[in-house]
């Protein structure tokens, strides 16, 4: 069995202060992303039961400043995206 190769990972911090982890692959003309975000029971602060799964509720029914939920999910559609949020 040959050695597993593992990819160039290329780590880039962006001006806003995000911190991206890239990885290209050229075989076929797909984009994803994922994003990691610090959520979940174990940053809700003492008192504050049941306050983690609002954030990424929002994120994804709440639309943006400029778009309405339901423009976000046409755009979305538009390009042939998706977004999934895991709580």
């Amino acid at each position: 069995m040959p050695p597993l190769a593992l990819p160039d990972v290329r780590r880039v911090t962006l001006p806003n202060g995000l911190r991206v982890l890239l990885l290209e692959d050229h075989e076929l003309p797909l984009v994803g992303a994922a994003a990691i975000l610090r959520s979940g029971e174990v940053w809700v602060p003492d008192g504050r039961v049941g306050l983690a799964g609002g954030p990424g509720q929002a994120l994804r029914s709440g639309g943006t400043p400029p778009l309405s939920p339901d423009a976000v999910d046409r755009l979305l559609e538009n390009v042939g995206a998706r977004l999934d949020l895991y709580i």
